[in-house]
């Protein structure tokens, strides 16, 4: 699957952990509306063409990973509706154009 690009699996209740590793070339992960628990792994943040990340509407905990603002090509992040904690990390403000969404 060395071309792929997109992965999205949105309303479909899956169940369990978001993958500890990720296909380097995704640009498009959405995996809402799910029952996914656990953190978001610091693996998502190295994904370096990501342009749009949504993992609402899951069960998902923990903080929100600095690491987030190292993304430029983030344009769209969504974590709406889950368990997460912590202040939204200043890095976000950094990645240009972006839209964020944590309510």
């Amino acid at each position: 699957m060395k071309f792929l690009h997109s992965v999205t699996l949105s309303h479909t209740n899956l169940t369990g952990y978001l993958p500890k590793h990720w296909h380097p070339n995704l640009t498009i992960v959405d995996l809402s509306g799910n029952n996914l628990k656990g953190k978001i792994p610091l693996s998502l943040t190295r994904l370096e063409n990501l342009v749009h990340l949504n993992l609402s509407s899951n069960s998902l905990n923990g903080t929100i990973p600095t690491t987030f603002g190292d993304l430029n090509a983030l344009q769209n992040l969504s974590l709406a509706s889950n368990s997460l904690s912590g202040s939204i990390p200043e890095s976000l403000a950094a990645v240009p154009g972006s839209f964020v969404q944590m309510l």
